[in-house]
């Protein structure tokens, strides 16, 4: 038994505790924001928050070397990459950075002359230098790369109060004009296809560097259809246009139709 005094101080203490319990929590930090390992566990977090969410076919990207995976979330459309660690995912991460200059040979432009490579939709990854056709919005989380284009302030919301920040503010100089041989490969595989063009979405392309040759390919570009995603490789004038990876076979080359000529 506690002295007199002292019993009567215990009790006190502890009747303030139980009567007001809300100021053992008052100053404490926020819990952690858990750490993601798969798709399935960001369509299992966005719907607990009430999000209509919907896993669909893999889209996969030459410059990440991670499968990807397309979601629609409330009718947007997300691609989650799944890494096989957090820390191939952060090591992969830390190569998303600012532009740099490097030799190009853009459209138009002399094989192998110096271009700044910092225009507007340019990111680099993995060491490679990417043109984006529309917005790019990535997050990082656990074993996850989160990619939104031209994403909704509603949907930049809610991506970043799960997964936390965007890696990189979006380019206000806005997106790149895609050269002439990335427009007409997009062409070239809707008429592959048998499909309209408008059918045919231009996700983002890569300068391969010297296209002095021939049909040496000047650009690799990444495309989708319904789900489906293709990458091709081009040359400046897109008048050679081969298929590098897609879900089904397709002709191995395929050349613009050369311009008809009027008799003389």
């Amino acid at each position: 038994m506690l002295p007199g005094p002292l019993a009567a101080a215990a009790l006190a203490a502890l009747a303030l505790l139980t009567a007001c319990p809300e100021r053992q929590v008052t100053g404490a930090p926020p819990l952690p924001r858990p750490a993601l390992v798969s798709v399935g566990d960001l369509a299992h977090t966005l719907r607990l928050a009430d999000h209509r969410v919907a896993i669909g076919p893999a889209l996969n990207l030459p410059f990440v070397p991670a499968p990807g995976r397309l979601l629609r979330v409330d009718g947007q459309e997300v691609v989650a990459f799944d890494f096989p660690s957090v820390a191939d995912r952060a090591a992969f991460t830390r190569t998303i950075g600012a532009a740099s200059t490097r030799t190009i040979a853009a459209a138009g432009d002399a094989a192998g002359a110096s271009a700044p490579d910092d225009g507007p939709g340019l990111a680099h990854m993995g060491g490679r230098a990417v043109y984006w056709a529309q917005t790019p919005h990535l997050w990082a989380n656990g074993q996850l790369l989160v990619l939104a284009l031209d994403a909704a302030p509603s949907l930049q919301a809610l991506l970043g109060h799960v997964l936390g920040p965007q890696l990189t503010a979006p380019d206000a100089r806005g997106v790149a004009q895609p050269p002439m041989g990335a427009a007409l490969a997009r062409r070239a595989l809707a008429d592959r296809l048998g499909r309209p063009e408008a059918d045919v979405r231009l996700i983002a392309w890569e300068p391969l560097g010297d296209a002095s040759g021939p049909v040496a390919p000047a650009y690799r570009v990444s495309l989708a259809h319904q789900g489906e995603t293709w990458v091709v490789a081009t040359d400046a004038e897109g008048a050679r246009v081969q298929v590098e990876h897609g879900p089904r076979v397709l002709p191995v080359d395929y050349r613009q139709p050369a311009p008809t000529r009027c008799p003389r």
